[in-house]
């Protein structure tokens, strides 16, 4: 039986989808040292080997999101056979049905890089049902634009009283937007914070009686990609604190 997530004081995030769990992932920060609860969705049988082989402390969901509970061949998850790319055949469930299976009603973070498929995957999303505070999701991939309110995400997700944040342009990775659950939190008042404030808001760690400085503001970005793996590279001030 899945534990009950509506009773427990940790916060939750979800990333779907999360690879190997290590490279790219957008939730190690918050899994490795804010001890957030957290459920990885990867559907690739190849990466989701690597990820348990990760050891994250994390709830993990070999399947892909889709808008109905379907078993499809997929051929971007293939595998090459000899001189042959043979479709691996992966099992997909909507995203409500991890909410309810999970029993959670409430989000922390939800990260979400689906390779094209982000959009579809938001509007079976029961936004009355949910709250997500924080969604940070794949806008470009391979092109460079600049965030607008025509894009189709961003003036989906407003219909639901969020507000983009700000976008995240990342070394090798594609414009991820962050978007900010208005009723949650003040996009206003987040711009008007000291860094330590915002930090304290977006990731829950009290920082009373700590020296602050804009360096930390910096981590805000750099929480979302940790690429080494002894995390020799986070500021002093951070590893200190969570170590």
């Amino acid at each position: 039986m899945p534990r009950n997530r509506k009773t427990q004081s940790k916060r939750t995030y979800i990333e779907a989808y999360a690879a190997d769990g290590e490279f790219y992932s957008q939730s190690l920060f918050l899994d490795t040292f804010q001890k957030w609860d957290g459920i990885l969705v990867e559907p690739d049988p190849f990466y989701f080997d690597e990820l348990k082989n990760k050891k994250r402390n994390a709830t993990l969901i070999n399947a892909c999101l889709s808008t109905s509970n379907t078993t499809e061949s997929i051929s971007k998850y293939s595998r090459k056979k000899g001189r042959h790319w043979k479709p691996i055949a992966v099992v997909c469930h909507p995203l409500p049905k991890i909410f309810q299976f999970m029993n959670m009603n409430h989000v922390d973070v939800l990260f979400l890089d689906t390779h094209g498929t982000e959009l579809l995957v938001l509007e079976t999303i029961p936004f009355s049902e949910v709250t997500i505070k924080i969604i940070v999701v794949e806008l470009f991939r391979n092109e460079v634009r600049h965030f607008d309110e025509n894009h189709p995400i961003i003036k989906y997700l407003k219909q639901y009283d969020y507000s983009l944040f700000s976008g995240l342009t990342l070394p090798n990775r594609p414009k991820d937007g962050v978007f900010i659950l208005n009723k949650e939190i003040s996009v206003a008042k987040l711009k008007e914070l000291t860094a330590c404030r915002f930090f304290d808001i977006i990731f829950g760690e009290a920082s009373k009686g700590k020296q602050c400085d804009s360096s930390l503001f910096s981590v805000y970005k750099k929480s979302f990609q940790i690429l080494s793996e002894d995390y020799s590279d986070l500021p002093s001030e951070l590893t200190n604190k969570f170590t």
